[in-house]
């Protein structure tokens, strides 16, 4: 019987880990995690244990289950483990951070002239392990309010959304619009995260939570396959781009708690 393995990290598939041993090297905060092998061959898949990796001194529940994270560093690079890299699309580009540094951020006009040129981030088809629990961090800096401004969104059209005063999400999927208070400033970076679980959507801003709009029917929505896109619709609504700047997005694997929302805006 030959063999086949495939490891992954907090549940998500490694590329390229197909070996009957994995090798860690030059271990960073993106490697810690947890690590299981699932082996097949003529037999149902068998998981491994777990191995898990930390490091010394470091919050493990900031990187823990970290499927993507965009610093902006001069490009649309994945920094974690799994290459999902980004292009820029249309007119965005790169700015200055939060922190002052130039070409450190995402920025979008706000505006494009038509649907292929619509300012936006293309992103790959995110990985399965995204659909249960899941959640999206993002700094945000606008410099206007819009009637709608697009966070991340699908080719569906599902949409995690700012609308003036209020935050949240269209899943088309699962017919389910809801939104709760969240009074963005403008002209300065303000951080947005949206944490998915069983029983429903949390929203934080700056670190706080600001409400949670419940699952429908007990369930949860699903991230839906297909085209991802940050700072705009990707598919002709032009005003959805955001107007001014998106930094150090992450993507994560299950809901993150409220201690952890609090620990990454402090990071």
């Amino acid at each position: 019987v030959t063999l086949s393995y495939q490891w992954t990290k907090d549940g998500t598939p490694l590329p390229g880990a197909t070996n009957a041993t994995l090798v860690l090297t030059n271990v960073q905060p993106v490697t810690i995690g947890d690590y299981r092998a699932v082996v097949s061959g003529g037999f149902a898949p068998v998981t491994s244990a777990a191995a898990t990796v930390t490091v010394e001194g470091v919050n493990a529940g900031l990187w823990r289950g970290l499927v993507a994270w965009y610093p902006f560093g001069g490009n649309a690079l994945d920094a974690g483990s799994l290459g999902l890299h980004g292009d820029f699309a249309g007119g965005a580009g790169t700015g200055p951070d939060r922190l002052g540094m130039p070409a450190a951020a995402a920025w979008f006009s706000g505006s494009s002239p038509s649907y292929a040129e619509e300012d936006r981030v293309e992103l790959p088809a995110l990985p399965a392990a995204l659909a249960r629990e899941w959640t999206f961090s993002a700094w945000v800096r606008l410099n206007a309010h819009k009637d709608q401004t697009a966070l991340l969104s699908f080719a569906d059209g599902s949409t995690l959304w700012l609308e003036r005063q209020l935050a949240g999400f269209r899943w088309n999927a699962a017919a389910v619009v809801s939104s709760v208070p969240a009074a963005v400033a403008t002209g300065r970076w303000v951080q947005l995260v949206f944490a998915v679980g069983a029983a429903g959507t949390s929203v934080f801003l700056d670190g706080q939570p600001v409400g949670t709009v419940a699952a429908p029917g007990g369930g949860y929505p699903v991230l839906p396959g297909g085209g991802v896109f940050l700072g705009g619709r990707g598919f002709g609504n032009i005003h959805y781009t955001v107007d001014g700047g998106l930094d150090e997005v992450r993507l994560y694997n299950r809901a993150l708690s409220a201690a952890d929302v609090q620990a990454l805006f402090n990071l």
